[in-house]
This record gives C-alpha cells, sequence and structure tokens, in this order.
C-alpha cells in the first residue's frame, strides 16, 4: 500500500506526483508548424552537435498522467529535457532540465498545463541535435469527474467524492491500490510544475510504501478495567532523518534520507508479528544534479540485501573503503521489550563499489551473529540496537574504524571500536594490536545515546566525539544528564576525562531528540543545538538549547540570550528533528 510520498524541491509547487499508474498510452497531435518554429529557434541558440545522435521522444498522459520517454542512444549517454510554455513565447522561455542516464520521467500536472518538449543526448560533452518535439496538453474535459470503475484505471477514490483521485483537481491521498507491481517504482524522479505555471521541475521523489500487516496489540488494562484492543494494520514505513554526503564523486553534496516502520513492539495481538516483520527498504540517496534539484539515486542499490526489518536514527556518511565516494552507516535505535530478537543485522553498513553502487557490507563485522528463525526461513543476523553507530580513524593508519556509543545485544557486550581493515574486515581491538592504548569507554553503561556527531571539538586537528544522551547518561559514578564529549587523545577516548553537556532546559526531566552541531558565534569552535521535549508527560512541549563551545574545554548554555522558545506543553511536540543551515552567510 502506498501511504505518502516526500519531495526535495526548492520552491512551492502545486502539485505532486505520487505514482506510477499502468502504462497506457494516448497520442497527441503534433502541430508541426509551430514545432518547426521552435525547433529552428532551438538550433540557433543552443550548439548541438549535428554527428550526435539524438534520441526518439515518446509522449504519453492518462488524465493528468504525463509520461516522457526516449530510446537511448549511447551507453555512457545522459539527457537533458528542453522544454518550453505552449504556446510558444520565444527563446527566452526554452528551460532544460538534466535527467543524467534516465530514459523516461512522468509527472501529475495540474489541468491545463501545456507545453513543447524534446531531449537531446550528451557523451563526454557533446550534446546532440533534438530529438522530434512534442506538444501535450492536460485536459480532463469528457473524463472529468469520472470514477475509476468508468475510466477502468488501477486507481482509488480516497476521499470519497464519487471522483476517480486520477481525475481529482485535489484529491486527499495517493491514486493507488494496495498492490505490489508498483515496489519498482517506490523511489524515483517525477516532474512538477512551478507556480508559476511556466516551469517544469525535475523532483526526487521518496515514496514510502508497505505491503504486509500485522494483527494488532492488545492492552490487558484500561482506566475501565478491561481489555482494549486495537486493530491491525500496515507495517508501515516513513521518511525520519537525513545526511548531506557525497555519493557520486562530483563537487556537489548529495543527500541520504532514513526511512523507518512505525511498528510497536508491545502489547502484541499476535507475537508471531514481533519475529516476522516486513523487510523495506530503509535508506535512500538523493544525487544532487548541481542545477538545483536532486535526482533519485534508487539505482545505486542492487538487489535486496539492504532491506531492514528496523531502522531508526541518524545517518551517518564517512569514506570507510578509501575510494573517494562516502559511504552509509545506519542505525536501529529504539527501545522495548524484545526489540533486539525481532530484529536482523539492525544497523547497516554500506560501502561504495568501483561502477558506483552500493552494496550491504555489515557482514563484514567482527560480531557474533545470532540464527533467528523467522517465518518460513532462518537467519544469522546481528540483532544491534543502537543508535550511535559512527566512524572515525583511532589508530591514524588513514581508514576510518568502526564505533558504537551506546548498544545492545542480547547476552553480549559490544566492542567500542572495530578496527578497519582495508575495508575487507572490522575486528576488536585485541585481534588488530593497534599501536595505542584501548579506551575505557564501555557501550553497555550507557543506556541509549541519542544522537552522535564526529568533530574536532577542541580545535586540536583530530575528531572527537559528541553524544546527545535519550535522558540520563551512562550509569553507576559516570551518571549525568543530557550529553558528554569524549576528547580524542591520540586514538584514545578516556571516560574520566569527558566534558559533560549543561543539564537540559527541563533538568532531569529532559527528553532530548536531536542535534546538530556547527560554528554558531563565529569562533572557529563548533557549537551544539538541540532539540528536546519533556520526559515526562512524554510527548510534551519541544524545545531548542543552544550550548556554545567554550575554547574547547567545555559548553556554555547560552540558549535564553539567543532565542525564545515559543512552544508550551500546550502547543509543542517532540520527536522533531533540527538542521543548522546558513542562509544569509553572515559572520560575526
Amino acid at each position: 500500500m502506498i501511504s505518502s510520498a516526500g519531495t526535495i524541491v526548492g520552491e512551492r509547487l502545486l502539485m505532486l506526483n505520487a505514482n506510477q499508474f499502468g502504462a497506457t498510452t494516448l497520442s497527441l497531435k503534433k502541430l508541426s508548424l509551430v514545432a518547426g518554429q521552435l525547433s529552428l529557434m532551438l538550433s540557433v541558440i543552443l550548439p548541438f552537435n549535428a554527428y550526435a545522435k539524438a534520441p526518439s521522444l515518446s509522449i504519453a498522459v492518462l488524465a493528468t498522467e504525463l509520461k516522457l520517454s526516449w530510446t537511448p542512444t549511447e551507453d555512457l549517454a545522459s539527457y537533458r529535457l528542453y522544454y518550453a510554455p505552449s504556446p510558444y513565447e520565444g527563446p527566452d522561455t526554452v528551460n532544460f532540465i538534466d535527467l543524467g542516464r534516465n530514459l523516461s520521467i512522468s509527472g501529475l500536472l495540474p489541468e491545463n498545463s501545456s507545453f513543447f518538449v524534446a531531449v537531446s543526448s550528451l557523451v563526454d560533452g557533446v550534446e546532440s541535435e533534438l530529438s522530434n518535439i512534442e506538444e501535450f496538453s492536460i485536459t480532463l474535459k469528457s473524463q472529468k469527474g469520472l470514477t475509476c470503475e468508468e475510466l477502468s484505471s488501477d486507481a482509488i477514490d480516497s476521499d470519497s467524492d464519487g471522483i476517480c483521485d486520477l481525475l481529482d483537481p485535489a484529491p486527499e491521498s495517493a491514486a493507488i491500490k494496495d498492490s505490489t507491481a508498483n515496489l519498482a517504482n517506490d523511489f524515483a524522479n517525477r516532474i512538477l510544475l512551478s507556480d508559476s505555471g511556466d516551469r517544469l521541475i525535475n523532483a526526487a521523489i521518496f515514496q514510502n510504501y508497505s505491503t504486509e500487516k500485522h494483527e494488532g496489540f492488545i492492552y490487558a488494562s484500561s482506566a475501565g478495567g478491561d481489555p482494549v484492543t486495537f486493530p491491525g494494520g500496515w507495517f508501515g514505513d516513513q521518511m525520519h532523518l537525513c545526511r548531506p554526503g557525497n555519493f557520486n564523486g562530483d563537487q556537489y553534496q548529495d543527500i541520504v534520507v532514513s526511512s523507518m516502520n512505525s511498528f510497536d513492539m508491545g502489547n502484541l495481538a499476535n507475537e508471531a508479528d514481533g519475529y516476522n516483520q516486513e523487510k523495506l527498504p530503509r535508506t535512500h540517496i538523493f544525487l544532487n544534479d548541481g542545477n538545483g534539484a536532486f535526482l533519485s539515486g534508487a539505482n545505486l542499490f542492487q538487489g535486496t540485501d539492504y532491506f531492514r526489518m528496523r531502522s531508526y536514527g541518524p545517518p551517518q556518511v564517512a569514506d570507510i573503503n578509501n575510494d573517494g565516494i562516502d559511504d552509509i552507516l545506519t542505525q536501529n535505535g529504539g527501545g522495548g521489550d524484545d526489540y533486539d530478537k525481532a530484529t536482523d543485522h539492525g544497523i547497516g553498513l554500506y560501502l561504495s563499489n568501483p561502477d558506483g553502487t552500493f552494496f550491504d557490507a555489515t557482514e563484514r563485522l567482527d560480531i557474533a551473529k545470532n540464527e533467528i528463525q523467522r517465518e518460513g526461513y532462518s537467519e544469522s543476523v546481528l540483532q544491534i540496537l543502537t543508535e550511535s553507530f559512527i566512524a572515525i580513524d583511532l589508530d591514524s593508519d588513514g581508514w576510518k574504524d568502526l564505533v558504537f556509543l551506546a548498544a545492545y545485544k542480547s547476552n553480549t557486550n559490544l566492542p567500542f571500536a572495530l578496527f578497519n581493515d582495508k575495508a575487507e574486515r572490522f575486528v576488536t581491538y585485541e585481534t588488530w594490536k593497534p599501536d595505542i592504548a584501548k579506551s575505557n569507554y564501555d557501550p553497555s553503561i550507557q543506556p541509549i545515546v541519542r544522537h552522535t556527531e564526529v568533530v574536532d571539538f577542541d580545535g586540536d586537528g583530530d575528531e572527537d566525539i559528541l553524544a546527545l544522551c535519550y535522558r540520563e547518561c551512562l550509569s553507576g559514578k559516570y551518571l549525568g544528564q543530557n550529553g558528554f564529549v569524549l576528547v580524542n587523545e591520540e586514538g584514545v577516548f578516556d571516560i574520566e576525562k569527558r566534558i559533560i553537556f549543561p543539564n537540559g532546559l527541563r533538568g532531569t526531566n529532559t527528553k532530548n531528540d536531536h542535534m546538530a552541531v556547527g560554528d554558531i558565534n563565529g569562533d572557529g569552535f563548533i557549537d551544539v543545538v538541540t532539540v528536546s521535549g519533556a520526559s515526562d508527560p512524554y510527548y510534551v512541549d519541544r524545545d531548542i538549547q543552544i550550548l556554545i563551545n567554550d575554547g574547547g574545554q567545555a559548553l556554555v548554555d547560552e540558549t535564553d540570550l539567543r532565542i525564545e522558545n515559543l512552544n508550551t506543553p500546550d502547543t509543542g511536540h517532540p520527536e522533531g528533528a533540527i538542521y543548522l543551515v546558513d542562509y544569509d552567510r553572515w559572520r560575526p
């Protein structure tokens, strides 16, 4: 079942496409005279190479959905879509979208959208002539208001207004039936229309879905004393957190997005649901095209090895295999009874291949696996719960090692560090025998680290570790509150020398959700911004806390000096994320 869709674009849009539907061809009459004039104009203003092979463009429209596709020219060719509003109003109205190596694109556009379109191919910077030029118009006419049955379309009327969503100017949700037929299209790029009505935008779509259901939850007691039953539903998948990185080696920053299911392990009506959760893609890449848009990176993952039952927490990026491409580390946080038993590997280590794709290298971690019996099969998996799986070069050999700041695995104490043996294996301190002392930090003494960042906190040129705690930090004599910094001393992290965050805005009743790091006051040191709510009552309030780095020696709470938190227990809701973005390029 398709549940929702999201876009990464830079301006407000009138209509978002959520799904593709079954192929339907609807030919449009080519306006030869106007198209010929447009082709002549384009040949004058655009430097095409007459000897490069032009693609052949096909166009189809079903109700409000536009589909463009073109024939491949050469193996290494990329493609460019040219468009101009119809009626044609001169060369200043011609724009283009670079589409990489994609051979098709689609979109749901508002009624009365009308454009001329053509495609060219590019190889080694040489651009072909234009393909055939086509015109399309989104006009529903007599089809407007038809039911899905009358349209004979694989779509639904989600808002029950008697009009098939595919023909509806403003349906409440995406138009698609419960179907696995569309799973191949769970990410893609779509054409969208700007609010000015004269510009097409190529937007990467994260299209989440769920096709398997659980049987619900039973709570043995309630305020009235009777059991309460919640019905079953989809396991679900929803966009969660993101991080920038460079996943194709160009000069532009891309984005990796983590997604998560919304399934609660407690009070299951059917215990087997916990051990047989749906596995889906939980890691999604969007590639920056350098022209203000993002391209779907769905084709960068091959197969289903990278699918996970659960994934919760901010992804991390680092070049683990030293090929110049950022690799991806994913988390598997969350608490509750049997969460570890119900997961698979949980975490993910995704390394780049020479061909630009990514593969699941989690098996290369030297950690014992558990044999788990699922419904109809068994699997050998790590079953790790953590939100603090990070990468840092501990032994100064030029290879990023792997670190767990707080991690749980049934009946096992996980190591603080796994040393990187040229990305072929990741082994313990005892196996690697590095020429550094062993850190005295133990991941098992920390209940939950909510968020971890690797930065040079003290300005000495090496990387330190910042940890934001969920509620209280550490345990025993190290028990604290809010967060802490582990300072890197030649690859050794001494818990006795940790730098403690100031108390949260609600003291010991603070429940942290997320943090961002950056130089807020321009002094060259990394500062910290957190977002939190109340621990009790849960899901109440949402506040921002600003912690200023005092020369790499301490953090000072300057929240009240810099902002006013406007949310109250009545208006705020926690569980949010926070990011620092330099919009105005101001420097103090």
